[in-house]
């Protein structure tokens, strides 16, 4: 698997597989290959919308990357999938946590806050004083 950022502000489908979320994504390498074959594909490359982040010399005996390197990477990982696969397939404990800590934070909005879309009518007018 590959390691891409994407830098764009919505979802990116790239083909009928794979979708890019803002921020750190896992792609098949097979299907990165393919990817980079496809001129709209090389141009969002080359203008820096996705990055392919290089594959880190140092890993652990299992050849996973190091814990870390994990820690730095999880807070930009926003795709829940694979936020569920390092929580169910790392076994190491503090990157598991860091990942169920991510995962918990982009799927519930925080306590006592109004969001313009949830929790709040948007149909209602403020009371005349």
């Amino acid at each position: 698997m590959a390691l891409v950022r994407y830098n764009g502000k919505n979802v990116y489908y790239c083909n009928f597989t794979s979708r890019l979320m803002p921020g750190i994504n896992e792609i098949p390498e097979g299907e990165l290959k393919a990817l980079l074959l496809h001129p709209l594909f090389q141009w969002r490359v080359e203008e820096g919308i996705v990055v392919i982040i290089p594959e880190s010399p140092e890993k652990e005996a299992d050849g996973k990357k190091t814990v870390k390197e994990m820690m730095k990477l999880i807070p930009q990982i926003y795709d829940h999938a694979y936020l569920q696969r390092i929580i169910e397939g790392d076994g190491r404990e503090k990157v598991v946590d860091a990942a169920k800590k991510q995962l918990h934070k982009i799927s519930h909005q925080a306590e006592g806050e109004e969001n313009e879309h949830f929790g709040s009518n948007s149909n209602t007018k403020p009371e005349d004083s």
